[in-house]
């Protein structure tokens, strides 16, 4: 390993660098590898890459792209920061490193921070802490892994925001997400115009809850009022019949007043 005369970076052999079985997941085009190894070719490999020592060589921390555009670039060796980090560390870096240097999507910051979350056991609050970012924003990361499967790749094939799939984890039923990701992807809907359509939704049910209770009600006091009417006639001596049935749309009272016969 050599080192560069009045700076702490380190010339690696790069067949020495292993990538970093932490590295948050992300998609890296062909095309952006291609542009990225001339423009090394060109004026060389301007920031280091970061490294870790282990038994065999180096484990790669942060630059995952720049590492691979270099051995494109049939670069022998390549500046690295060297810098001790277990695996903990490694995982915790190579997210830090991806957020500020390169737009990884919400989808792989989430699954860098369940990794986080289950194989290393952090919490929300830690996770934050090394993130430099709100517990709440972690938590709402990690809640869009709820999604079923399905919706979360028509919600990535479609580059839809972070918002519209948040927003989906408000519709409790699964049959209604569909439906709203579809109106979303198809429509090219804006989260406002998503909040009408859950708001106008949960309307709906609200009122199809209330309905029967209220129509039953109403028409109890409608048919007691009658009966009290009723029950003063035939304190009169009439003999009077009330009878109701219920029909799909509407209540139905009948009312048999005999006639008077004459002797």
């Amino acid at each position: 390993m050599e080192r560069q005369s009045g700076t702490d970076i380190a010339m690696i052999p790069i067949d020495r660098i292993h990538v970093n079985p932490y590295q948050p997941r992300r998609r890296i085009t062909s095309q952006e590898l291609h542009q990225l190894a001339e423009s090394i070719q060109h004026h060389g490999m301007l920031q280091p890459i970061v490294v870790c020592p282990i038994e065999r060589g180096y484990q790669l921390i942060a630059g995952e792209r720049r590492y691979r555009a270099a051995r494109l670039a049939g670069l022998v060796r390549v500046p690295a920061i060297v810098r001790s980090a277990d695996a903990e560390d490694s995982a915790v870096l190579a997210l830090v490193e991806n957020l500020h240097r390169q737009s990884l999507s919400y989808w792989d910051e989430a699954e860098g921070f369940l990794r986080l979350y289950t194989e290393f056991h952090l919490t929300q609050s830690q996770i934050a802490e090394q993130m430099g970012i709100s517990q709440s924003a972690v938590a709402n990361k990690l809640r869009i892994l709820h999604l079923d499967s399905d919706l979360r790749r028509m919600i990535q094939e479609a580059g839809l925001s972070e918002r519209h799939a948040r927003i989906l984890l408000t519709v409790p039923s699964a049959s209604e997400r569909r439906e709203l990701v579809k109106l979303m992807i198809e429509e090219n809907w804006t989260i406002r115009q998503a909040e009408a359509w859950i708001k106008a939704r949960t309307e709906e049910r609200t009122v199809t809850r209330r309905l029967p209770k209220t129509v039953v009600k109403d028409f109890r006091i409608v048919y007691n009022a009658f009966k009290k009417t009723l029950n003063a006639v035939e304190h009169t001596g009439m003999a009077v019949e009330m009878t109701h049935t219920e029909e799909p749309h509407y209540w139905e009272i009948r009312v048999r007043i005999p006639k008077n016969q004459e002797g």
